[in-house]
């Protein structure tokens, strides 16, 4: 028998302030293209998180920004 676990997992990208909903908005609707294994329920501006116990945490220190990432894919793709 086979049993398959659904693991719940947050992902928190810097990026520099935005303040319009609907740039928000769209820029993680671009993420959600590139990576397919986001909920795409998940879209719209407003979102609280609550916290878990005992949270595991990984930070991945890198040289971008989410939107210069999407920046470079996007122009690949043209």
């Amino acid at each position: 028998m086979c049993h398959l676990q659904w693991y719940s997992i947050h992902v928190y990208f810097p990026i520099d302030e935005i303040t319009n909903k609907d740039e928000y908005k769209e820029l993680k609707v671009n993420i959600a293209d590139s990576f397919p294994f986001f909920d795409r329920g998940a879209l719209d501006s407003a979102r609280f998180i609550f916290g878990v116990k005992n949270p595991t945490i990984i930070i991945n220190d890198g040289d971008k920004l989410i939107t210069e990432y999407l920046d470079d894919v996007i122009v690949t793709m043209l």
